[in-house]
Parts: C-alpha cells; structure tokens; sequence
C-alpha cells in the first residue's frame, strides 16, 4: 500500500510533513517498496531491543506472528536449508565447511567475508523473514511507532526545504538539510541538546503513477 505523488518535492513535501506531525501512517505510504521493508525491519529490532524492560513490545511483536522465538526458529530453519549448515554452529564451521570462494582464496557466501557477519545474523535473510511473517506492515509499523514514540528532552530530526533535485527517467535526487540532535553535558549543569547539521542526499523513484521516497 503506497501513495502517489507527482514530483519528487510533492512526496518530500508529504514525508517531513508527516514527520513532523508525527502521522506515522502519511509517513509510511510516502516510501516504495524496498524502503517500507527496510523500515519494518528497522522498527522490528527497535522493538526487540526493549521487550524485556517494557512488556507491551512483546505484547505487540506477538500481535504480528514476529515474537523473538518465533523469528529465530524460522531464521534457522530458513539458513539450513539455503547453506546447509546450522548458524549455532557458523564460527567453528567457517574454516572446514563452507565453499571456497576461489577468486578471493577465502570463504564466503554471497559474496560476503564470513567475519563481516559471523557470528551476527544474516541481515538480508532476517530482513526477508520479518517481512513475510509481518501481514500488515502498515498496521505494524503505526502501532510500534506510536509505542516507541515517547516524548524526550532530544528534538526530534528536522528536515529544511528540498534544494537541487535533478531527474533522469524513473529517479531523482535532492538536497536537503538535516538537524539532528544529541545530548552534551557540561560539568555541574544538566545535559543539554546540541544540534548537528548535515546535508543529506534524498532518492526518489517513479512507479507507473507518480513518485515515492527511496530511503537508505
């Protein structure tokens, strides 16, 4: 589920407006495909990451068919069965059992050195995994954001205006300026919120009826 937008600075428009206000739904519906998958998973591990010290995430991440158990237990099975190995036991198996890469003289599986993700999970299989358990990611990503959005003494990130967008066929970029913020305490005084400026290149893609946000 996607809205449409006729320029690229209409969905940038849309997107930091529903940032700002907060309407993770508007939010949502501003990015293709790829980056609404990249965004469940991404609200997938922010989740997991607070079960155990705040229960209605687990509450939620069973709601949607991704409780940790779950995922893992699919996760593994998944692995076996594309590598034929056990993830337990990759470390001790990347010497001995997984194929040779003959052109890099090490081991490796598409295309990545076993050290660059060993012994932390496959991203792009994990990411596939959530993504197919997670029916409606719509829903899911609203109602974890909501659950994750609590108020705080760091401002939120705030986007300037959309500047230098070049097109060619179905893509486009654009410039714009992002402030982010973090927190810097000085000796005897509470910590205080420090701007960051940066600008920051903006992706878009054009589908058969109008444009989208390419986050990432």
């Amino acid at each position: 589920m996607m809205q449409m937008y006729a320029t690229p600075q209409d969905v940038f428009d849309a997107y930091r407006a529903a940032l700002n206000k907060h309407d993770w739904r508007e939010l949502f519906l501003c990015l293709d495909a790829e980056s609404q998958s990249d965004a469940v998973y991404e609200t997938f591990f922010c989740c997991c990451n607070l079960v155990d010290d705040i229960p209605k995430f687990r509450t939620l991440l069973s709601a949607h068919g991704v409780d940790e158990q779950h995922v893992r237990s699919e996760y593994e099975q998944r692995f076996r069965k594309k590598y034929k190995i056990n993830p337990s036991k990759m470390r001790d198996a990347v010497q001995s059992e997984l194929p040779a890469c003959s052109d890099r003289g090490s081991h490796a599986i598409d295309g990545q050195e076993p050290t660059s993700w060993v012994p932390d999970i496959h991203q792009a299989l994990m990411r596939d995994i959530v993504c197919s358990l997670i029916k409606d990611k719509l829903r899911f990503y609203v109602e974890a954001q909501q659950a994750l959005d609590t108020p705080g003494i760091v401002p939120p990130l705030h986007y300037g205006t959309l500047q230098r967008v070049t097109t060619e066929d179905n893509v486009a970029v654009g410039y714009a300026t992002v402030t982010s913020y973090h927190l810097k305490a000085e000796r005897g005084a509470a910590a205080k919120p420090i701007a960051n400026h940066a600008l920051v290149a903006f992706h878009f893609v054009r589908t058969g009826s109008g444009w989208l946000l390419r986050l990432g």
